[in-house]
């Protein structure tokens, strides 16, 4: 939930609905009715503010800890910031209490960010944090991104191998004129049979120019068929959701945590609500499953 509060927290600030900082009624009102909507009527304007004060305390510890320091960033994918191991050190050794953020992710941290940030007396910009919204590390490949790779490097490998061998014949034909080309200082003896080595040489060149091409188009040929198959064999493979899967996605949904047991041992313990569940986009799972949770009375 807390996803589409910090959005809804946006829009409002956006429509003018914050003054000095602070959100108005209207602004509570209308986000107050939204989340409603979404995730049913327990939920109390108080709720709202006593999860805005959390979320901003959270927001604010980081904040002072990292605002103005060079070499750290916020990923936005692991909900962690990043550092050099050096970096880190030389910061624990100045504040010890922000050892703790080594590991633990501050989530939300970028859209917080456009909220509070011009609120500081002191604002600062992305850019003098090292705020990058646009890191992302490399991440584990699936097995079909790999199996493509390494398609992919066979073919190159063997482009590379082609390339080599037509520069050695290059050479070879460049120091075969060099030569003829000393020998005809001599006179004009071995002109004609000069002209007709160099043509010869040309027109092999040629020929393995052309052959490399083709080579290269079968080798992309055979990529794209073990693509094709690999993509064919992953979704041909059901895919099965551990009971870990459907807690972290309702973490990453926003569930609050007073509802969060309740869907997991639903999910969990009815496997047609699972898979419907998660066969549905991302951005409407949290609305199926409370439809899912009210036909079976479990909510």
């Amino acid at each position: 939930m807390d996803t589409t509060f910090i959005d809804a927290l946006i829009e409002e600030s956006r429509k003018g609905n914050r003054v000095d900082g602070t959100f108005t009624t209207m602004a509570y009102d209308n986000i107050l009715s939204l989340l409603r909507s979404i995730y049913g009527n327990h939920i109390r304007k108080e709720n709202l503010k006593n999860r805005l004060k959390t979320l901003k305390d959270h927001f604010g510890v980081c904040y002072d800890n990292f605002h103005g320091l060079s070499g750290f960033s916020w990923n936005p994918i692991t909900k962690m910031f990043e550092a050099e191991a050096e970096v880190w050190e030389e910061l624990i050794k100045a504040k010890p209490e922000v050892k703790k953020w080594m590991r633990t992710p501050i989530k939300h941290y970028d859209k917080l960010f456009e909220i509070y940030e011009e609120w500081n007396e002191d604002p600062i910009t992305p850019h003098a944090t090292s705020f990058t919204m646009g890191h992302s590390p490399e991440i584990g490949l699936s097995n079909q991104s790999t199996g493509s790779q390494g398609t992919s490097s066979r073919g190159t490998k063997h482009k590379t191998t082609m390339s080599d061998k037509l520069e050695s014949e290059m050479e070879t034909m460049s120091k075969g004129i060099q030569a003829l080309t000393d020998m005809m200082k001599d006179g004009n003896h071995f002109y004609e049979r000069s002209i007709n080595i160099a043509e010869k040489q040309v027109l092999t060149a040629e020929e393995q120019v052309q052959v490399a091409k083709e080579q290269v188009q079968i080798a992309k040929q055979q990529v794209r068929i073990a693509e094709r198959g690999l993509v064919i064999l992953e979704q041909s493979r059901p895919r099965i959701y551990s009971e870990n899967d459907v807690w972290n996605e309702l973490e990453n949904l926003g569930v609050m945590p007073e509802l969060r047991m309740r869907c997991y041992r639903f999910l969990c313990r009815e496997d047609r609500a699972k898979r419907e569940f998660f066969g549905v986009p991302a951005d409407v799972r949290l609305a199926t499953l409370y439809e899912l949770m009210k036909e079976a009375g479990a909510l």
